[in-house]
């Protein structure tokens, strides 16, 4: 007789395999979801810090500008004068910067616009009038910017000063 010989295929994986395969697969997700949610926060720090920090540009520039190139200072009115606003006179046109729920508005004869942005907060805004009576208007600023959004670390919060006189 002859002997009949029977191979059996073996398709199929074994409970123990499929057990490592999950488990090694579950050690990866966990990793790369680490990663990807780091990454997240990162970019939310990031750009917490970069508004602030475009923000703070902006405002320096645009009031340098504003007061290098004005005709006279109407608020401070004297030296040694410390207010939390500033009046502006170009050509006879006044315009005034102020604080406005916590964001800086320039007000003059065509309407009111907000020079900060949404995504900051402006605080301790305070002009500061230097100089004699006789000499050049020099006006120093003091403003704080806090950020919106919250990081790990803690909200975003940059102090500036910077002086400037009307040629």
């Amino acid at each position: 007789m002859k002997k009949m010989i029977i191979k059996s295929k073996n398709n199929g994986f074994t409970l123990v395999e499929m057990l490592l395969f999950m488990g090694i697969f579950m050690i990866l997700l966990l990793v790369l979801t680490e990663i990807f949610t780091s990454s997240l926060d990162l970019q939310k720090e990031t750009e917490s810090t970069s508004e602030v920090q475009r923000d703070a540009s902006f405002l320096i520039n645009r009031l340098t500008y504003d007061i290098s190139r004005s005709d006279s200072i109407i608020i401070p009115p004297a030296p040694g004068a410390i207010t939390n606003n500033l009046q502006l006179s170009f050509n006879s046109i006044n315009q005034t910067y102020q604080l406005n729920d916590n964001q800086l508005v320039i007000t003059d004869n065509i309407g009111t616009d907000r020079l900060s942005s949404v995504n900051t907060s402006v605080s301790n805004l305070q002009f500061t009038r230097l100089g004699n009576q006789n000499g050049n208007n020099t006006i120093s600023v003091d403003f704080t910017l806090t950020g919106r959004d919250i990081k790990k670390s803690g909200v975003e919060v940059k102090s500036y000063n910077f002086t400037v006189g009307v040629r």
